[in-house]
């Protein structure tokens, strides 16, 4: 079935039988509709679900199959309580989905309008593909999680924006907190806190004293923002961790999380991605040709598989996530064969120095480019082969510099690799900062 989607103007009939319009065009000749299912159908058979703005096709097993929605799309996933069916995914509770796939699959194909997907809060063992899913116009496909709160709405009596050399603060006097209780979580300024700016802002927690916070930059505001805010006295903040886990549910799929070719437009949000089958593939999350990915305020944490986040001629954004790779010859971050990353706000641990574990791998003519983040505990944080290049690219003044840090070498290049602007980078505690430029093979490090 073709589709051709002018802009906007749609209209349905409301019996059986008559066309859905668009600015007076008419789509799929003879279409039914309404706000349920019709009671005859056949293989063939095309209906418009008016409580949902989708187009469906009966394929020959009997299933409505969504070819198009004609606005946005908000449906939910719960474990638990879910049902995969044409039916449900349109409530929570006993009205989701049971699974992201099914989720996934129940998506058209042709897309007019954003879709968020919701997950509850819950661990979810399954294997996903991702991909087949098209946008007329310039939307997002948002699979996003809950959150647990970990410390309830409190106001602040004051904190510093962060610059070029020092981490924004969020200081909460009197507060009483445990040392580092919430390091390697979100804090999120609530949508009525007193600077406008920090309204709905969230950034991911470096480490805490009894009463101070420490963010793993600046507070900047926005995705590669321009701008950062200092939070004043009065401003209302929560602490929070994933309350959404996601594990590889071991169906031998070569990819357990994979957003497939030339699939644009993909974002993961609040979710803490786990294993939870100790079994191969060393893969855990790819990105492969052509497709275009945001993680914001995400966790990858792995003990077992070797490749946390694998971008294959990809586009990615890392944005305020923490990615722990916590086995020897681990990779935090791939970037391979032409694919380019941002990293902003993000920190990336390996399991020591002593162990060959690697916050970025770059080769292949991929380039990797830091805005801001942390990048420690490891033998390499970055290790750039084969014409991999990296670059610090962000604003120190506004996104802060980027820490390497407490590895046995911070940045490693040879075989025609090259990372540069280093002098906007705060390294300590390496062994060595970087490789001497043309270490073992031709490479350069600025």
């Amino acid at each position: 079935m073709a589709l051709s989607i002018p802009s906007s103007g749609m209209t349905a009939g409301s019996a059986p039988g008559q066309s859905l319009e668009w600015n007076g065009f008419i789509w799929v000749p003879r279409m039914s509709a309404g706000q349920s299912w019709p009671e005859v159908a056949y293989a063939g058979k095309t209906h418009y679900r008016t409580d949902r703005d989708i187009a469906y096709t009966r394929n020959s097993s009997g299933a409505w199959v969504p070819v198009g929605s004609f606005s946005g799309m908000n449906i939910f996933v719960d474990p638990e309580n879910g049902t995969d069916d044409a039916d449900h995914g349109f409530g929570t509770g006993s009205n989701a989905f049971a699974s992201i796939q099914y989720a996934v699959d129940s998506i058209p194909g042709v897309l007019n309008g954003d879709v968020l997907v919701n997950l509850s809060n819950a661990t979810f063992t399954e294997d996903v593909a991702l991909g087949g899913k098209y946008f007329t116009g310039p939307y997002t496909l948002t699979v996003r999680g809950e959150q647990a709160i970990e410390l309830p709405e409190t106001v602040a009596t004051g904190g510093t924006s962060g610059n070029a050399d020092s981490q924004g603060t969020l200081v909460k006097t009197g507060a009483g907190w445990t040392a580092n209780r919430f390091q390697n979580m979100w804090v999120r300024f609530t949508d009525d806190t007193p600077t406008n700016a920090l309204r709905g802002q969230e950034y991911l927690i470096d480490t805490n004293t009894s009463d101070t916070l420490t963010i793993c930059n600046t507070f900047q505001i926005g995705m590669r923002g321009t701008t950062a805010a200092t939070p004043v006295n009065g401003e209302k903040f929560s602490i929070y961790k994933e309350g959404t886990k996601w594990g590889m549910g071991g169906s031998g799929q070569a990819y357990p999380i994979w957003v497939k070719p030339y699939q644009a437009n993909v974002v993961f949000h609040r979710i803490g991605f786990r294993e939870t089958v100790l079994a191969p593939p060393s893969y855990f999350i790819v990105c492969d040709v052509g497709s275009n990915v945001v993680m914001q305020a995400c966790s990858d944490v792995l003990t077992t598989r070797i490749l946390n986040i694998y971008a294959y001629t990809a586009t990615l954004m890392l944005k305020d996530c923490y990615v722990l790779t916590d086995m020897s010859g681990g990779r935090g971050v791939s970037v391979l064969v032409g694919s380019t990353v941002d990293i902003e706000g993000t920190k990336v641990r390996g399991n020591g120095t002593a162990g060959s574990s690697w916050a970025v791998f770059c080769q292949q003519n991929a380039t990797v480019r830091v805005l801001s983040g942390i990048f420690e505990n490891c033998n390499r944080a970055f290790n750039m082969r084969f014409g991999g290049i990296g670059s610090f690219v962000g604003s120190p003044a506004v996104q802060g510099k980027p820490r390497i840090r407490n590895n046995s070498t911070g940045i490693f290049a040879d075989t025609g690799a090259a990372f540069g602007v280093t002098s906007q980078i705060i390294f300590s505690g390496n062994t060595t900062d970087k490789n001497p430029s043309g270490a073992s093979d031709p490479a350069y490090i600025d």
